[in-house]
Parts: C-alpha cells; sequence; structure tokens
C-alpha cells in the first residue's frame, strides 16, 4: 500500500522486473493496481507482463482521461496472474502536476 505524496494527473504507469535480464518468464503476469479500491484501468484492462518480455510494460489508458490523484490517495496492487520466474519488480505510476 501506497499513499499519493502530491496531488496531479496519471502521466504512465510502468511494469518491470530485473529478475528477466537472465531468465526469461514462461507465463503471463497481469497486475491491477487500486485506487481508493478502484482500477485506474478503464473496464478489463490491466497490465500486463508477456512471457519472455525483457522490456519495461507501459500504459498510458486509465479510467479517466485525464485521471485524477490526490495527495493522501491510496494505491493498492493486486496481483491477478504471476509467473515465479518474476522477481524483484516495479511497478510505477508517474503523476504529473
Amino acid at each position: 500500500m501506497r499513499f499519493a505524496r502530491k496531488s496531479g494527473y496519471a502521466k504512465i504507469a510502468r511494469l518491470y522486473f530485473n529478475s528477466v535480464q537472465t531468465t526469461p518468464t514462461t507465463q503471463m503476469v497481469e497486475i491491477d493496481m487500486k485506487q481508493n479500491g478502484v482500477s485506474i484501468f478503464g473496464g478489463s484492462f490491466k497490465m500486463l507482463f508477456p512471457p519472455g518480455s525483457q522490456s519495461v510494460a507501459v500504459n498510458f489508458y486509465f479510467r479517466e482521461e485525464p485521471l485524477e490523484i490526490r495527495e493522501g490517495d491510496v494505491f493498492t496492487i493486486e496481483v491477478l496472474r504471476a509467473d515465479p520466474l518474476a522477481k524483484d519488480g516495479f511497478f510505477e505510476l508517474q503523476v504529473q502536476g
């Protein structure tokens, strides 16, 4: 769980695993980020890290355009599908404003 340190608008979401530099994933990784309990993504879309990927997964599409972030909003991560080879990862939401 993380709290927004400032108010602004979501610009980009990134997902990456450092372990893929030496060991590629073999299964799809699917992750959702929630803002105050509601997915930041629109519809059924979530962050996907495909099998064998070695680059950063990027998403610019959110449930609202622009997606407003308020200082103190609570952000949580929900892992929907995982690969045991995907380790030492990060999920970053960049906020501008």
